[in-house]
């Protein structure tokens, strides 16, 4: 969905960037095939999608990914969420807040997995 990438805040020369196939299918053609420094992905959403995030990060692919959620509970009450944290798959979680839409401020909270319960 392209929800992350976009030519205004990417320039990177060496990013591969896989769209157009399901996401899940995706992460699996980078992890074996592309020897990923990085692992970017939009919106985790399906439980097939953090399966293949978790064994990316098994195989040790460092992993940033974007979920939506109101607060770190909702976001930990959804089954693929908390398959992920329970696995230790991410070690910080950002909450983005706008606090100004109109002129693009926002607030940003970070939690280390160690601080949520």
């Amino acid at each position: 969905r392209r929800e992350i990438e976009t030519e205004r805040f990417i320039t990177i020369d060496n990013l591969d960037i896989l769209s157009g196939y399901p996401k899940a299918h995706g992460i699996s053609i980078a992890t074996r095939s592309m020897n990923p420094q990085y692992l970017v992905c939009d919106e985790i959403g399906e439980l097939e999608e953090a399966k293949m995030l978790l064994s990316a990060s098994n195989v040790g692919v460092p992993l940033i990914a974007s979920a939506h959620a109101k607060n770190i509970n909702e976001l930990l009450s959804r089954s693929n969420i908390k398959l992920l944290h329970e696995q230790g798959v991410f070690d910080m979680y950002v909450k983005i807040e706008r606090e100004n839409e109109r002129r693009g401020i926002n607030k940003y909270t970070f939690y280390r997995r160690a601080e949520i319960t």
